[in-house]
Formats: C-alpha cells, sequence, structure tokens
C-alpha cells in the first residue's frame, strides 16, 4: 500500500446557479529515506567503557523508522556472534563495554523501502597519561641519597593503575611516588611502569650515575690485642665504601704478611708486635691502620680427658659418642674427640653434658677450664655451667687465645675471634662465677647449644641448626 499524503483547500464563494465550486484534491508519492552522516569513513576507533556519540540525520520527510545495532565479533558460547539492538532514534549515545572488535550497522526505513551502513569499530583501551616531577633523562647521585620521584596520573586512571619502579633487574616499589634510598654505585637504570585497568602502559626510563663515597673501612678487631702464642689470631677488613680497584696489604713488624681481606697470623713466643694495615683504590684514596699486639706464652694446663683411647666414665649424657677428628689441622691433630650430636632435636635444646666427680690433686691452683670446640657456622655460643652454688652458665672469657667480655658477650665480639673453619680454644674462668677455685667445685657441665643470651637453641634440625658440635682435650688452668 502507499502511503498517501492529501492537502485540502475550500474555497468559500458566492453560490451561483444554484450549485457550488467542487472540491480540490491533490495526491503526493512517499519516497525511501535519505540519511547523511557527519563521518562518511567505514571504520571506527573509540575508547572501551567510554560514551560515543552515534548520530545519522534523516533528509527525507515524512515518517521514518531506524535502528542502531551491535555485534561483537567475539562470538559466544555456541561460536555464532549475536547482533543486538542499541538504539531506535537517529542520534543515540553508546558505550562499548570492552576492549575489542565490533560491527555497528544503522538502519533508517519506511514504507517506500530502507537504507543503512555498516562500520568495522575498533573499542581500545582508555589512554593513560602520566606526568613525572624529574624530567632530565640522567640522573646524578651519590651512594646514600634518597632517590624521590612522583608519578602523577593525569588521565585514564579512573578506573584503577598500577606502579612498578624498577632499578637495573630489581623492583624496588610499587607507589606513585618513589622513595628510596641508594645502595650501590655505578651507572644503573630506573624504569617506570604504569598499566591502567585496560592494560594500557605508560613507560619511562632514567639513567642513574651512581657516584661512591670515599674509602672507608671496618675492622673485626678495634683495639690493640693481647693473644697467645702458637694460636692463630684474625683480623678481617671490610670495604664499606670507595670499594672500586681497592687492594689490602698487611705487614708484621714492618715484613709484608698479606693482600687478602682477612689476616691469619701465629705468633710462635711471647713478645710485643705491630700489625699494620693499608688499603688503596683506583681513586687514590688510602686508609691505614695499625694494632700493637701483646702475645702471650701458651700455658699448658692439666688435661683430664684427651678422649684418644675412650669415654671416660665420669661424662654422662645419652648425646655425646666418642669419635675420630672429623676436621684435623693444626690446632688440633687429635685422633679422638667427642661429638655431641642432639640432631634428632626438634624443640629447644642446649645440649648439654656432664662432667661429674671432677677430683684434681692440689685443686685450689685451677681457676679456669679450657676446652677445643668446633663449632662450624652454625649459631652456637658454648657455654659452661658450674654445677655448684647458683650454678651459673658462664661464657667464655677468651677466644682462641683472644680476651673476650663473658659479662657482656655480643655476636659481633663472638664472631670477629670465632673459627668457622677451625677448631676454637675456648678458656671459661670459674671466678666469673663467683667460685675462688675448683676447690669449690666437683661438676661442671658443657652447653654447646646455646644462643648469645645463653638461652636454648629451639627449632628442628636444619643446614644452619645441625645440632652437632665437637669437644676435645678439657684441660684445667691455674
Amino acid at each position: 500500500m502507499k502511503h498517501q499524503t492529501m492537502i485540502s483547500v475550500l474555497a468559500a464563494l458566492p453560490l451561483l446557479a444554484g450549485c457550488a465550486e467542487e472540491l480540490v484534491t491533490e495526491t503526493q508519492e512517499p519516497v525511501s529515506p535519505e540519511v547523511s552522516y557527519a563521518d562518511e569513513a567505514e571504520t571506527m576507533e573509540v575508547y572501551a567503557n567510554s560514551p560515543v556519540r552515534l548520530e545519522a540525520v534523516i533528509e527525507t520527510p515524512g515518517p521514518v523508522e531506524c535502528g542502531w545495532y551491535v555485534t561483537a565479533l567475539d562470538a559466544d558460547a555456541d561460536g555464532t556472534p549475536v547482533e543486538e539492538k542499541v538504539g531506535s532514534t537517529p542520534a543515540m549515545t553508546y558505550i562499548f563495554p570492552n576492549m575489542g572488535e565490533y560491527t555497528l550497522r544503522f538502519e533508517a526505513w519506511n514504507e517506500a523501502g530502507s537504507t543503512g551502513r555498516t562500520w568495522n569499530v575498533t573499542a581500545t583501551g582508555i589512554p593513560l597519561e602520566v606526568t613525572f616531577d624529574v624530567e632530565d633523562e640522567s640522573i646524578s647521585a651519590t651512594v646514600g641519597d634518597e632517590l624521590a620521584i612522583t608519578a602523577t596520573v593525569v588521565s585514564g586512571g579512573e578506573d584503577g593503575i598500577t606502579h612498578t619502579w624498577t632499578l637495573g633487574d630489581e623492583v624496588i616499589s610499587s607507589e606513585a611516588a618513589l622513595s628510596y634510598t641508594l645502595r650501590e654505585h655505578g651507572q644503573f637504570t630506573l624504569t617506570y611502569l604504569g598499566v591502567n585497568a585496560y592494560n594500557v602502559q605508560v613507560t619511562r626510563s632514567w639513567t642513574l650515575n651512581i657516584a661512591d663515597l670515599p674509602l672507608d673501612v671496618d675492622f673485626s678487631v678495634e683495639d690493640d690485642i693481647t693473644c697467645t702464642a702458637g694460636l692463630p689470631i684474625r683480623i678481617a677488613a671490610t670495604i664499606v665504601t670507595g670499594s672500586d680497584g681497592a687492594e689490602h696489604s698487611w705487614t708484621v713488624d714492618g715484613t709484608a704478611a698479606g693482600t687478602e681481606a682477612e689476616l691469619k697470623y701465629t705468633f710462635e713466643s711471647a713478645g710485643t708486635h705491630t700489625i699494620g694495615y693499608s688499603a688503596t683504590n683506583t681513586a687514590g684514596e688510602n686508609v691505614t691502620r695499625s694494632w700493637t699486639v701483646t702475645v702471650q706464652e701458651y700455658v699448658n694446663g692439666f688435661v683430664l680427658f684427651d678422649f684418644e683411647a675412650s669415654l671416660p666414665s665420669n661424662i654422662s649424657a645419652s648425646h655425646v659418642y666418642l669419635d675420630d677428628n672429623p676436621y684435623e689441622t693444626s690446632l688440633n691433630q687429635s685422633a679422638g674427640v667427642i661429638r655431641v650430636d642432639k640432631s634428632d632435636a626438634t624443640g629447644g635444646t642446649s645440649g648439654y653434658f656432664d662432667i661429674k666427680n671432677i677430683s684434681l690433686t692440689n685443686a685450689a691452683e685451677y681457676t679456669k677450664v679450657r676446652v677445643k670446640v668446633y663449632i662450624g657456622s652454625a649459631p652456637y655460643y658454648p657455654r659452661m655451667q658450674i654445677c655448684a652454688g647458683s650454678q651459673p652458665k658462664l661464657a667464655p672469657c677468651s677466644i682462641n687465645g683472644q680476651a673476650f667480655d663473658p659479662r657482656n658477650p655480643t655476636a659481633a665480639a663472638w664472631d670477629a675471634l670465632i673459627y668457622t673453619d677451625d677448631w676454637n680454644i675456648l678458656e671459661y674462668d670459674v671466678t666469673g662465677g663467683g667460685f675462688a677455685n675448683f676447690s669449690e667445685i666437683s661438676q661442671i657441665q658443657p652447653r654447646p647449644f646455646v644462643d648469645i643470651s645463653g638461652a636454648q637453641i629451639g627449632g628442628a634440625t636444619t643446614e644452619t641448626n645441625p645440632r652437632i658440635v665437637y669437644y676435645d682435650d678439657i684441660e684445667f688452668l691455674p
């Protein structure tokens, strides 16, 4: 059926000859819709989840129906893209919900026909814009300086953004405002990566030129040294800053004694000596240091137990065993030693064993106990409990011939004197526990598995907590 538009005009004239003017009728044929578009391109790029204005202009007079249709080209469950009608007016606003490819179609129709067109639409993520308060591409600083850069999101981060700051291969921050203390010298690349909710990224990088501080060296032994002849002493030099090309040089009484970071040296006889140290780096900076060393004669004690043949009957504990010496060194060449073994323990333990019924001729002459102990690298601090009176647990007063403060023991002081790769010679002074001498003491109790405070070592056996310590040559000293 055609659509007709009737336009009527009635002329009001006087009656003539008894009749009226005839009614005049005009008929107009309908035409198919004509539509124009602001953009004639066949493709469209939009931002996902952002409003897009869609507009078609109907050029044809008269009633026209229309529709907008969207097909997401990511197939649905049955593999067929589904077209959805999203509007029925020539102009509308639409939001493409996800990033991806779409088909957008517009159609207009009336009774005379229809017209339309199709666009290929790409919905991309919302662009991300980030500014930085440090614009220079190269940054110069010094070790110890605080590196501070702030990333400010200008747009595109409304739905969330992640920040990642990377120095070299290390991620150092996930905050918008970077604050980081520079620990190493050299040239590094600092990289920023910002990613918004649409996986749109912003990257930026800087070259960092980090200068070192002047040459500075720490030493494991700070004070002058008193030691025992025949026992090696250790001094470790640790370069804190200014390490580029740094070389070590040690002397003993003016004679070259080593070029390593650690000096290990044995004085064979009593006397006074001087140890010197020097370090020089490629910048020509130099650090020197010297120590006065007082060497005392080694005093042979009364050896009550040497464990060469058998385990004495007055040593009792379920976890003490006679064993071959697994670490024969110049400090201890004994064939037989005892193994204190609590590797089956899962809770806290000090791993003690008892030496009972100590009977010494002229016991009043003896005030110290000296033992050889192999600890390895485990964090154990063997003590000696005196089983009399208040039963104090004594820390050593001497480690490898050098004085150690048993009243204020510290892990740092212990580490400066203890050998992790050799036997250690530990001396305990019973007068520090309130006893005059061994005339008042008949039983002692070595406790190898304690921490620096004297408390038990906790936890099950691990690589760093093996629960095995070796003892040898328990002797008594004046």
